[in-house]
């Protein structure tokens, strides 16, 4: 006999509020996707690679003022 799943989904607010009360961590590889809490895999070596290499690009760029640099993105001035 096999007992049903119960899963819920949780909001971007929810999520945070999970950080802030210690629930979660900056050391937790977890993201929110869909409103599931899911567990992200280890950076790679390809992955390393090709964050290293848009970084550097980046920076070639924002030397130029091609690009205004944030944290979480790159935007056109």
């Amino acid at each position: 006999m096999s007992i049903p799943l119960v899963t819920r989904r949780f909001k971007v607010k929810e999520y945070h509020h999970m950080n802030q009360a210690g629930l979660l961590s900056e050391d937790d590889r977890v993201e929110l996707i869909n409103g599931e809490i899911l567990e992200m895999s280890p950076i790679g070596t390809k992955h390393a690679t090709c964050m290293r290499r848009l970084i550097n690009l980046a920076v070639k760029l924002y030397l130029f003022h091609l690009f205004q640099i944030s944290i979480s993105k790159l935007s056109k001035f």
